[in-house]
């Protein structure tokens, strides 16, 4: 079974400082090295004024001193310019890891998309067709957040995004995803992996992954993994005790590490989904399957009589898959009882 590719959502937890957002990238890269799934740093390009109006109300829980309006939390951390992420895709890089970026409107998409692998569509934009379109005119892979979407919106949005010259079939994924900050683990509905998977119809059928904003749980991660999910993405942070609406829901970096070390332990008590046998079974195939042998003694040419047959351990040159078409049929040679056949 494939490893997930692991997004660490930073979004803003750097709180407006391009020192810390150094930091957690190199903080991602140390904790997930060596990690096969692939992994990836995100941050989201919030400009407030191309965002929400000066008066939109709150719709997360925050720790700390609370923002009055979506306008004045977002004004607090998303400081960084153009140049800003410019630099801190170059980090990525030196890191050893992707950089992805969630664009919040047409402007800031156009000089992204250089910067970007892939593109990270927030759930609040999932009827934001023009910024969709906009997106998909890259052609590079696209990661869909639905949280808080039906499937007819989910669905237009993919014909949104197929009117470009995106493959959807391989080019983009759908993330489950509950858009509510923080996400009680009794509300996390992870069956809903499963459901995307399952109306999918057609030409544009394609994977499912899960954003989670539960608090670090690693049940509630690797059983989206194990639903399905090929893509995990996780909030992070250096420290869950700081301030703001998605630290104290975040992972750090000795979550990072726990979770990779769950993923890759499951990983192989699941195997690779193939039936075969395996190397460990080559001596049980030998010693605890049966063989025919001869239940008394045969002379050449006697016609095999179900007495004449015992099917016993270990295999023999004859299996018990041969025992019907040896009764009733002379046997060429002959045998000593407890001799195989």
């Amino acid at each position: 079974m494939k490893l997930p590719y692991l997004i660490c959502e930073i979004g803003l937890n750097h709180d407006g400082s391009l020192t810390r957002a150094v930091q957690m990238i190199y903080a991602i890269a140390e904790a997930g090295r060596g990690y096969a799934g692939g992994i990836a740093a995100k941050f989201q390009a919030v400009f407030p004024d191309r965002l929400c109006t000066k008066t939109a109300p709150v719709y997360f829980q925050q720790d700390g001193n609370p923002a009055q309006t979506q306008h004045e939390f977002f004004s607090r951390s998303a400081t960084f310019s153009r140049a800003d992420y410019e630099h801190l895709a170059q980090e990525c890089r030196s890191a050893g890891i992707d950089f992805l970026c969630t664009a919040f409107d047409v402007e800031t998409v156009g000089w992204l998309a250089p910067l970007v692998k892939a593109f990270k569509v927030a759930s609040a934009d999932i009827t934001n067709l023009p910024l969709l379109e906009a997106i998909a005119a890259y052609g590079k892979p696209i990661y869909l957040s639905t949280g808080a979407a039906t499937q007819i919106e989910v669905a237009n949005a993919v014909r949104g995004i197929a009117k470009s010259r995106i493959n959807v079939r391989r080019d983009l994924t759908f993330l489950h995803c509950v858009l509510a900050y923080p996400t009680p683990t009794n509300q996390a509905a992870l069956s809903q992996i499963t459901a995307l998977r399952e109306f999918q119809r057609g030409d544009w059928s394609c994977p499912v992954g899960y954003s989670d904003h539960t608090l670090f749980n690693l049940d509630v991660l690797t059983t989206a993994w194990l639903l399905g999910a090929s893509v995990i993405e996780k909030h992070f942070t250096l420290d869950k005790g700081l301030p703001g609406n998605d630290h104290y829901h975040s992972a750090d970096a000795a979550d990072l590490k726990a979770l990779i070390a769950k993923f890759q332990f499951l990983q192989t008590i699941i195997g690779d989904g193939e039936k075969r046998v395996l190397p460990i079974e080559e001596v049980s195939r030998q010693y605890a399957r049966r063989g025919l042998y001869a239940a008394r003694p045969i002379s050449a040419g006697k016609v095999l009589e179900a007495a004449d047959v015992a099917i016993l351990r270990p295999t023999a040159r004859l299996g018990p898959e041969r025992y019907a078409e040896l009764i009733g049929q002379p046997f060429p040679e002959s045998r000593a009882e407890g001799e195989p056949l």
